[in-house]
């Protein structure tokens, strides 16, 4: 099941369009162990 690199493709996509959301880095930060 590769369903977890979807929303982290996701999520970096909304990081690099949107740097300034510290609340990406939190949720990123929250995924990686």
């Amino acid at each position: 099941m590769h369903k977890n690199e979807s929303p982290q493709i996701l999520t970096l996509i909304l990081f690099l369009t949107d740097p300034l959301h510290p609340t990406i880095l939190l949720f990123l930060e929250n995924k990686n162990p």
